[in-house]
């Protein structure tokens, strides 16, 4: 099995005052680093340059209740995405409109979260399956890591906040901004190492937001819940990142997973790209 580790951040460069403005997003600027490919015979290392980009906090129950309650209210209603790789890339230049997909808001809620992800991880009956049994709905945990969510869930939750934040822009006669995405896995290893914030090490979830967060700081990048990123192995399984309250050590944790995964210890994060380099 292929594992890729980071060794070196080299440089970053391109940050300026004022950029780390997206509430609940820290910026990371332009640069580069090495990764190393532990099982090639010559340990090769490969230098990833990366474009700068706005990583989230652990997006919460409160922020992904929100996008299920939309569906709910829009069951007949579209979920729209361009997806470059249903095609050939040289077709794209033919004809856009053809790589754009669409799902019924009904399918996307279909397969989407196991609500009761966090109680199931305990014996039912326990102290802890009745604290956790309503811990997606109930408001006391609106500021807490969602779990339970499939990698495809965390993706349709990018194309919708996206969409519904444009088509506001739109109203206003403003510019639309760039689209929300799950994390590459070079992106996820230059956050936690560039911009390391508190880590919950504890053997329960937490607060996202009870820990005090300086500036450039992305907190819980290797604690709390681990996180779906966009990347996959090249047996086409999801990776997770980063410990959970589960995992309970220090150690970097790379899990990987069915697609179809709800886990009441994994959740996610998103990024957005910069207009600045």
């Amino acid at each position: 099995m292929k594992k890729i580790v980071i060794l070196l951040m080299l440089f970053w460069s391109g940050l300026t005052l004022g950029q780390s403005k997206l509430k609940n997003m820290t910026f990371i600027p332009a640069g580069e680093i090495i990764l190393q490919d532990e099982n090639s015979a010559d340990s090769r290392e490969v230098k990833v340059s990366l474009r700068s980009f706005f990583i989230s906090n652990e997006i919460t129950n409160k922020e992904f209740r929100t996008f299920v309650d939309y569906l709910k209210a829009h069951p007949d209603g579209n979920l729209e995405w361009v997806d470059l790789k249903s095609k050939p890339f040289e077709e794209l230049r033919k004809d856009l409109k053809s790589y754009i997909v669409s799902c019924k808001m009904a399918d996307v809620l279909s397969n989407l979260i196991d609500t009761f992800a966090m109680a199931n991880e305990y014996p039912i009956n326990s102290e802890e399956y009745t604290l956790y049994q309503n811990y997606f709905t109930d408001k006391k945990y609106d500021d807490y890591p969602v779990v339970g969510v499939t990698r495809q869930g965390a993706m349709y939750y990018c194309i919708w906040r996206t969409t519904i934040e444009n088509n506001e822009l739109m109203k206003k006669g403003k510019p639309t901004q760039m689209s929300y995405r799950l994390a590459t896995l070079p992106e996820w290893y230059c956050a936690q190492q560039y911009c390391p914030g508190p880590s919950v090490k504890s053997s329960k979830v937490d607060n996202v937001k009870s820990q005090k967060v300086k500036k450039m700081e992305v907190p819980n990048m290797n604690g709390n819940v681990s996180e779906w990123i966009s990347s996959s192995n090249e047996n086409g399984e999801n990776i997770a990142m980063g410990n959970s309250w589960k995992s309970g050590d220090d150690k970097l944790l790379k899990t990987f997973k069915d697609k179809n995964v709800r886990e009441g210890y994994i959740g996610f994060r998103i990024v957005k790209d910069s207009i600045y380099e």
